[in-house]
């Protein structure tokens, strides 16, 4: 039954959860439905991605080249030749990447996007389960993470190696639980360092790492209370290390080249300060927990508030957020904590800086400071909240039947239930017949940043009517939740409605609320030939080679010569060069610095 938690940690999984993970599993496939079943082909995303900048030409070529019996050690046709299978983003080694040798290049990425929208649902899942979370709970925590805003709106950005990495940190995370408490350690251990590789090998080694710096404050936790005496902890210790260990060999083939790649890249250097604490997480966009689209949705609205709205957005629901505070008054589990920690050790990280005393942590180990975009540590603080979420609902099944078993009254719940109602209510007819307020346009003014907002100080007339009607609706659309779940309250509240059924509810809530939220981004199709150049201009620069290579056609077609088999002289990447940076910006007379990362 969905509602009878696991019994013994022994027994975690049985076959009654395989037909609830394939249930996640093809989440992925519900929000990327438009693209995958499209009347011509299409990349989900909007026009100016990452995939049209930079994976869908890497992709064509690397693949292209395995194809064809060859392995793309080198990449001839970007920066007069480039390493290729030693960037980590050619995720070449990735198991799953194998569908982009059987599916046309569009194809390839529509798929995989979707897998993994499915796989991190069902991973989360699996974290659930392994820590004794019964079924419908960790049901709950899957929907919620697999929809996350953090997530959606990667697959929209186009940041494929992001979405492929992010699902194998709750599958690490529940492979570490059985590590620390199952019954068949050494199987688990196995299982977390192949967990470690495969996140290694999905492509973005920064959520990688990020992702084990949350493990590790997770893990040191859940020690610290499952270990019976100091020896019994540096066993378990010894046990996570030894997996450790073993997923670095494991990638070794990969890592290896990657760092003497690095060497002669520009990010070998000391990079400065201000590169490092680039697309930090702004601490006004907490607020994005409650209304996800204030500062604008990028698609109704510009997006006005600092750096990018997809790595700015900390979304999960509002019926998730209420079922964390439950879980953390109750802790009905042990590893409540653990996580409560790893979220609070994240969102200091992410917000770098904003918290005195606490800037700058990472930067000082070795290897973090090549990294930038530290906001990137809000994918665990979605993955806390999601399986806090499923552990509040767990408490509140118990509590309700108790209170059931006593007769106890519910008085508290319907007071509550109607005041929460009558609240939103209110302020939502308010909200939707006030016109735009006085202080909008002082608001997006005041929330710009010169070198951080992307949208200029001084918007216009159109630009603050589309922000606040966007801003308005998302609001209003909050309130509506807001309301259903002051009806959950309401049921909750009668003596006559089943706890099974009340429980389903909730999922089904919170499910339809990230729904009405992320499914406009699964919507959007750009055509594949957005992503190729258009045959007149591939035709002139295949019969005209020599100086004319070196042209550069433009921001939005950076890449795109790869899937022609074009020399190109420009292009974009996350490695690159320095002796091509040198050469390149030195003919130009430009100061070789951080900003040549990526060559107009």
């Amino acid at each position: 039954m969905l509602l009878s938690p696991s019994t013994s940690t022994d027994e975690w999984l049985t076959r009654d959860d395989l037909p609830v993970l394939l249930g996640l599993m093809l989440l992925g496939f519900v929000f990327l439905a438009p693209s995958l079943f499209s009347a011509s082909p299409g990349v989900v995303g909007h026009p100016y991605s990452d995939v049209a900048r930079e994976v869908f030409g890497g992709r064509a070529f690397g693949f292209g080249a395995l194809a064809r019996g060859v392995f793309p050690f080198w990449n001839p046709y970007l920066f007069g030749g480039t390493p290729y299978f030693a960037n980590p983003q050619s995720a070449l080694l990735y198991p799953l990447n194998l569908l982009f040798l059987a599916l046309p290049v569009w194809a390839a990425i529509n798929v995989t996007a979707a897998l993994h929208l499915g796989l991190a649902a069902a991973g989360t899942y699996l974290f659930g389960r392994s820590v004794g979370m019964g079924r419908l709970p960790a049901a709950l925590a899957g929907v919620v993470f697999g929809w996350s805003a953090h997530l959606v709106l990667a697959v929209y950005a186009g940041h494929l190696s992001n979405v492929c990495t992010i699902p194998w940190i709750p599958l690490g995370l529940a492979a570490l639980e059985r590590t620390l408490t199952g019954s068949r350690r050494g199987l688990a251990a196995v299982a977390l360092a192949w967990a470690v590789a495969l996140m290694v090998l999905a492509g973005h080694l920064q959520y990688a790492a990020f992702g084990m710096v949350g493990m590790a404050v997770y893990g040191g936790v859940r020690i610290a209370q499952t270990a019976e005496n100091k020896e019994a902890a540096l066993r378990a210790a010894g046990r996570l290390a030894a997996a450790g260990a073993l997923g670095a060999a494991l990638v070794a083939v990969q890592v290896v080249p990657t760092l003497e790649f690095f060497g002669h890249s520009l990010r070998q250097d000391v990079v400065p300060q201000f590169w490092v604490t680039q697309f930090r997480f702004p601490p006004e966009n907490l607020v994005t927990l409650f209304v996800p689209d204030l500062f604008g949705d990028f698609i109704r609205s510009a997006y006005w508030g600092r750096w990018f709205y997809w790595e700015m957005c900390l979304y999960v629901g509002l019926v998730p957020l209420g079922l964390t505070v439950l879980a953390l008054v109750r802790r009905p589990h042990p590893s409540v904590v653990a996580l409560a920690a790893m979220g609070a050790a994240a969102l200091v990280l992410a917000l770098d800086g904003a918290i005195p005393g606490f800037g700058g942590l990472l930067a000082a180990l070795p290897g973090f400071r090549a990294f930038r975009g530290y906001s990137k540590f809000i994918v665990l603080c979605a993955l806390v909240l999601a399986v806090l979420a499923g552990w509040g609902l767990e408490a509140w099944i118990a509590g309700r039947s108790a209170r059931e078993a006593v007769d106890r009254p519910a008085s508290r719940y319907l007071g509550l239930g109607l005041l929460i109602l009558a609240g939103a209510a209110a302020l939502g007819l308010w909200l939707w017949t006030s016109g735009p307020p006085r202080f909008w346009d002082a608001l997006v003014q005041g929330a710009y940043v010169p070198g951080e907002s992307l949208f200029g100080h001084a918007p216009s007339d159109i630009f603050l009517e589309k922000s606040y009607t966007v801003a308005r609706l998302g609001v209003a659309r909050s309130l509506a939740v807001l309301a259903a779940c002051g009806g959950l309250l309401l049921l909750s509240g009668l003596r006559g409605v089943r706890t099974h059924t009340l429980g389903w509810l909730v999922v089904l809530v919170a499910a339809t609320d990230l729904a009405a939220f992320g499914l406009r981004y699964g919507r959007h199709v750009t055509p594949v030939t957005d992503f190729t150049l258009e045959s007149r201009v591939a035709a002139y620069l295949a019969d005209h080679v020599g100086s004319r290579r070196i042209m550069v056609l433009g921001d939005e077609l950076l890449n795109r010569p790869l899937s022609h088999g074009l020399a190109f002289f420009g292009g974009t990447d996350t490695l690159i060069l320095d002796d091509f940076v040198f050469y390149f910006n030195k003919a130009q007379r430009i100061p070789v610095t951080l900003g040549s990362l990526s060559l107009r």
